[in-house]
C-alpha cells in the first residue's frame, strides 16, 4: 500500500526539471520501455512503476495473509489469534486501497492511470509592432530619465504650463543637437550608452520635444478660446426676458466679435500645429482642436439666435421678418462655418463627421426654440420648420 502511494504521489508532485531528465532503465519495468533504452517520456516510467507497485502491494498483502493465517491457526491464544487475524484483515485492506486507488483514477479519467507528463514546447506571446514600439520607448524613456532625472523632473513640474513646456522642449532639442554632434564617438563616454541607444536617445529627444510643443500650443489655444467663449455668452445673460430690439442687435454685434476673435485663436493654433510637421506634428491634437471649436462655435451662434427670438408677443410683421431673417443667417453661417473647418487640410473623416453632427444638432435646436414662438408671430415662419436643411 505505501509503495502504490508512492508512486502516486511521484507521479503528479516530482519537480518537473527532474521530470525532465531522460532516463535509461537497467530493466524492463511492466508497460514501460525496453532496458537500454531512454526514456524520453517520463510518464511513461512512471507508469511501469506505478504498475509495478501495485504487483509488489499484491505479493506483500499475500504474504501478510499468509503470515496471519499461520499465526491465527498456530496459537490457541485469544490474543494471538486476534493478531492473526488483525494481520489478514490489515492485508486485505491494504490491497484494496491499492487496487482502488487504481480504478478510481480509471474511473474518473483513464488518462490519470496513464501519467503523460510530456511538455511541449512553451512558444512566448508575439507582440505586436504597436507593443514592441510602444515597450521600446518606454525603455528609451527610463533610460533618458535615468541619465538626466533632473531634466525629466523638470518636463514633470512644467505639465499644464505653455511656457515652461517650450523651455524645456528646447532643453529636450539641446540635448538631441549635443548627442548629434558627437557622431560615432556616442555612446563612448558612458557604459550604459552603446551606439545604437545612443541615436535612439536623440530621435526620443527630438520626438518628446514636438510633444511638448505641441501640447504648449494646445494649452495657449483653449486658454484664449476659452475666454473669447465666455465674453460672449456674458453678453446674453445680460438680457431680460423682454429685451429691445436695440440691445438684442447689441449683444449680437459684441458676440460676434467674440466668435470672430475666437475662430482667429483657433486657426493661430491649428497653423503653428502644422508649422512642427519638420519635428512632429499631431493630427490627434489639430483633430481635437476643430471638435472643440464646433462646440463652441455652434453655441455662440445658436445664442444669438435665440436672442433674435425673445419678446416677441407684441412684435409687428415687419420686425417679425427681421427677426426671423437673423435667425435664417446665423443658420447659414452655422453651416458655412462648419463647411470650411470640415475643408481643412488632412482633417479626419471622424473630425468631420463629428462637427457636421455639431451643427446639424445646433440648427435643430434653433428650429425647436423658433416653433415655440410660431403661435406669437404674426407671419408664417418656414424657417422653423424641416423646410429648412443644410446644404452639405
Amino acid at each position: 500500500m505505501g509503495l502504490a502511494l508512492l508512486a502516486i504521489l511521484t507521479g503528479y508532485f516530482l519537480p518537473l526539471p527532474v521530470l525532465a531528465l531522460d532516463y535509461v532503465p537497467l530493466v524492463t519495468l511492466p508497460g514501460a520501455s525496453e532496458a537500454g533504452k531512454p526514456l524520453t517520456n517520463t510518464g511513461e516510467y512512471i507508469k511501469g512503476a506505478f504498475n509495478l507497485a501495485i504487483g509488489i502491494a499484491a505479493v506483500l498483502a499475500i504474504i501478510m495473509i499468509i503470515i496471519g493465517g499461520i499465526q491465527y491457526m498456530g496459537t490457541e491464544s485469544i490474543g494471538g489469534k486476534g493478531a492473526g487475524l488483525k494481520k489478514i484483515k490489515d492485508a486485505v485492506l491494504g490491497l484494496l486501497l491499492a487496487l482502488g486507488s487504481y480504478v478510481l483514477l480509471f474511473t474518473i479519467n483513464p488518462s490519470l492511470v496513464n501519467f503523460s507528463v510530456s511538455i511541449a514546447g512553451i512558444t512566448p506571446p508575439t507582440l505586436s509592432p504597436e507593443q514592441e514600439r510602444a515597450t521600446q520607448e518606454a525603455s528609451i524613456a527610463t533610460l533618458a530619465t535615468k541619465l538626466d532625472s533632473a531634466l525629466a523632473q523638470r518636463r514633470a513640474a512644467a505639465m499644464g504650463n505653455a511656457d515652461m513646456l517650450n523651455a524645456v522642449a528646447a532643453e529636450y532639442l539641446a540635448k538631441a543637437n549635443s548627442l548629434e554632434e558627437l557622431g560615432d564617438q556616442c555612446g563612448d563616454s558612458s557604459s550604459e550608452l552603446d551606439y545604437l541607444k545612443c541615436q535612439e536617445l536623440i530621435t526620443y529627444y527630438r520626438t518628446e520635444a514636438g510633444k511638448m510643443k505641441t501640447e504648449a500650443i494646445t494649452i495657449t489655444v483653449n486658454s484664449e478660446t476659452r475666454t473669447n467663449y465666455q465674453t460672449a455668452l456674458t453678453y446674453f445673460a445680460t438680457l431680460n426676458a423682454t429685451p429691445t430690439l436695440e440691445q438684442i442687435e447689441i449683444a449680437a454685434i459684441d458676440a460676434n466679435t467674440q466668435k470672430s476673435a475666437m475662430d482667429e485663436n483657433y486657426q493661430d493654433g491649428i497653423t503653428k500645429l502644422r508649422e512642427l510637421q519638420g519635428e512632429q506634428i499631431d493630427q490627434v491634437a489639430i483633430d481635437k482642436i476643430l471638435t472643440d471649436w464646433a462646440t463652441r462655435d455652434t453655441a455662440i451662434s445658436k445664442n444669438i439666435a435665440d436672442a433674435w427670438l425673445l419678446n416677441t408677443a407684441f412684435i409687428n410683421q415687419t420686425e417679425a421678418a427681421t427677426r426671423t431673417g437673423a435667425v435664417k443667417e446665423m443658420m447659414d453661417t452655422i453651416v458655412e462655418d462648419a463647411t470650411t473647418k470640415m475643408g481643412e487640410i488632412n482633417t479626419s473623416q471622424a473630425t468631420k463627421d463629428e462637427i457636421r453632427r455639431t451643427a446639424d444638432f445646433a440648427i435643430f435646436a434653433i428650429q425647436a426654440n423658433c416653433q415655440q414662438q410660431l403661435k406669437t408671430f404674426p407671419i408664417t415662419v418656414k424657417i422653423c420648420t424641416t423646410d429648412y436643411k443644410p446644404n452639405w
